[in-house]
């Protein structure tokens, strides 16, 4: 039987059973655990729009800026049918209401939900499956969305997938969806402004360790640290279709715990900083890690990134995501 793309089957013959959120159900028992109906934000036909981002960590992150955000699933149901509705979120240790969180709506009606914020485990990095209540879906394409009712950073939260259960249709992603497109810019093509320091110039293009095109931008962090005369820039145009709003992304290896994104990026002249905090494993754990929402115009488009301060980052790419058709120049 074809359910679409995301088919999970566990079967589990252990003393003590545990489905396949790790929640444990039972002991002595012998069961097959099918879901069959998971769909991960991570999708590209998720849309995202606002504030809220797939974060590298597998998840939509709400973060404390990301009120009105709205996120998009668009499912299609082979059949008219019902479902128990649920979605899977990290837990935070402030009681709420699912309901002062995000507000729900199914085919543009409000869905209402009286579940709560799970509160066990670790803030941000224990996930549970919540039990949202039962959802009817019509023949063909249902649009489910998700919008964010406030930046209170005590209750936001991440979301990995909607799960449907006990459903006799066939689910899968519905062709209609939209789609993001996804530009990556290299960022040893950029334009780089560079500055001197003891015989060396600061940033640099380094070769290989698995980056994207087998380059990257070393010594961010001594262009940073060592300049004095002026900062030291990256530039690049790109070209967008029409106007509108994209996500900008720097496709970067972070050492530890570093703030690459509070470097200034002036895109047509409009400055940007970011409240995004980076983490990684090491400078060569290339990840996209999310700056912000940008404003493009129809037609040229140039961004300006000055590194003004030292941070424990290598760059490899900036990716720009957005519904907008987007090209180089």
């Amino acid at each position: 039987m074809k359910y679409g793309e995301n088919i999970i089957e566990i079967i589990s013959k252990t003393n003590n059973v545990i489905d396949f959120k790790g929640i444990v159900i039972g002991t002595n028992v012998e069961i097959e655990y099918k879901d069959p109906n998971e769909f991960l934000t991570t999708n590209d036909y998720v849309l995202v729009e606002g504030n809220a981002y797939k974060s590298s960590e597998n998840c939509i992150a709400m973060n404390e800026n990301a009120k009105d955000s709205v996120i998009t699933f668009s499912i299609y149901s082979s059949k008219e049918t019902k479902a128990d509705f649920y979605f899977n979120i990290a837990s935070r240790s402030t009681p709420a209401l699912i309901s002062d969180i995000l507000e729900i709506n199914v085919n543009g009606n409000k869905y209402n939900t009286e579940a709560s914020l799970p509160n066990v485990g670790q803030d941000f990095f224990t996930y549970n499956d919540v039990y949202l209540g039962e959802i009817n879906l019509v023949k063909g394409v249902n649009e489910i969305t998700f919008t964010v009712l406030t930046n209170d950073p005590s209750i936001n939260t991440n979301m990995r997938s909607i799960i449907f259960k006990n459903t006799d249709a066939e689910l899968s992603w519905a062709e209609s969806s939209v789609v993001f497109n996804k530009f990556i810019y290299e960022a040893e093509n950029t334009i780089i402004n560079t500055i001197e320091y003891d015989g060396h110039n600061y940033p640099a293009i380094s070769d290989g360790n698995s980056s994207s095109e087998e380059k990257y931008l070393g010594g961010i962090n001594d262009a940073g640290l060592f300049a004095t005369t002026h900062k030291a820039t990256l530039t690049f145009k790109i070209k967008a279709n029409k106007s509108g709003k994209a996500k900008l992304y720097f496709g970067a290896g972070v050492s530890g715990s570093a703030k690459g994104s509070s470097y200034p990026v002036k895109v047509n002249n409009q400055e940007y900083i970011s409240t995004q905090s980076w983490a990684g494993d090491g400078w060569y754990d290339w990840k996209n890690q999310y700056y912000g929402q940008i404003q493009l115009l129809e037609g040229e488009n140039t961004f300006v990134i000055t590194i003004d301060k030292g941070e424990c980052i290598n760059l490899d790419y900036f990716l720009i995501e957005s519904t907008l058709e987007i090209t180089n120049i």
